[in-house]
């Protein structure tokens, strides 16, 4: 930052805690430490759900993966109750119960459809085209 009254020709450093950006996606709460803008908490993709399993952070893709649900065997995870059942109202997707219209963590233009597809994420076509 700019502060003319320490130096009007150099950068100071921004106080220690201090937040920042790191520009990794896979980090968040950066601080400021020595002058440098130092990493926060690791995988922010964390939803947490313990039984839809430990979720990855891809950083070369900039984006979030499910984990692995914890579920037993026939089991499915309801992230709403953060329990595992044998029954889905929603859709029965790799091992988690989405309730109808939520959007595919891994591809934000997938949705639960129940009446289109109860076993698979579908194309959203509710979401308006850019431009």
């Amino acid at each position: 930052m700019c502060r003319a009254n320490l130096d009007d020709q150099a950068w100071t450093d921004r106080p220690s805690g201090a937040s920042c950006e790191d520009g990794r996606f896979c980090t968040s709460g950066d601080t400021c430490q020595a002058g440098k803008c130092q990493a926060g908490a690791k995988d922010p993709c964390d939803d947490g759900v313990s039984c839809t399993g430990a979720e990855t952070c891809d950083e070369q893709a900039n984006s979030c993966g499910a984990g692995v649900p914890t579920c037993g065997s026939g089991e499915l995870c309801d992230p709403i109750a953060d329990v595992c059942g044998l029954t889905c109202d929603g859709c029965a997707i790799d091992g988690v119960c989405y309730p109808d219209g939520t959007a595919n963590l891994r591809n934000e233009c997938e949705v639960c459809s129940v009446d289109r597809d109860p076993f698979a994420f579908v194309s959203n076509t509710s979401r308006a085209a850019g431009p």
